[in-house]
């Protein structure tokens, strides 16, 4: 009768052992949980931290006006982006066939520039390819501090931006990047009067 209560008391302590040890894993993997979940928390916080200080803006001396290194022309345009370019030409209204201008709209991919055929100073674009470059050489996939040291930028609160934007009284030219290599321009300027 002892060795049966004996091994009832062992066979209780046991399964008592077990449940402490479960309850206590248990308490372990939602410190963890919760702990990961204040990581993502925290990591959250930063980004929104961080995307409040993200854009560098410069007011300068950049050609905002004819930046890139490339003609405006349809033809030097086909040359460069190939078969899968597509073209728009939205004409304006006119007395005469030579008083008309045409509106050109060049796409490729994710890759949009829009100009005026015979008038400077009016252009837009949003460009996502390396085949083109503007600046002497600045191009989707030019690393942050290349970028920086080709434009002379020395200011070290550059570094840390994701979006760097050059201003003028007309237009502006942002530069984004992702993980600090430039993965989108966007340029336009119209000119004032």
């Amino acid at each position: 009768m002892k060795a049966t209560i004996i091994s009832g008391i062992l066979i209780f302590a046991v399964m008592a052992c077990k449940d402490s040890k479960k309850e206590q894993t248990k308490n372990q993997d939602i410190a963890t949980i919760d702990s990961i979940e204040q990581i993502d928390v925290d990591k959250k916080e930063s980004k929104i931290t961080q995307s409040k200080a993200k854009r560098y803006v410069v007011d300068s001396e950049v050609d905002i006006y004819d930046p890139y290194d490339f003609a405006l022309q349809i033809d030097t345009l086909k040359a460069i982006l190939g078969k899968e370019m597509t073209i728009e030409i939205d004409y304006s209204e006119g007395e005469s066939k030579e008083d008309r201008e045409a509106f050109v709209k060049i796409t490729c991919k994710d890759t949009e520039i829009k100009f005026y055929e015979n008038r400077e100073g009016l252009h837009f674009s949003n460009i996502t390819t390396p085949k083109l470059s503007v600046l002497d050489g600045i191009k989707i996939g030019t690393p942050k501090q290349t970028f920086l040291e080709a434009m002379k930028i020395e200011d070290p609160q550059a570094l840390l931006a994701s979006i760097i934007v050059f201003t003028d009284d007309y237009g502006a030219m942002e530069f984004f990047f992702e993980n600090d290599i430039l993965s989108l321009m966007k340029i336009y300027y119209e000119e004032g009067d």
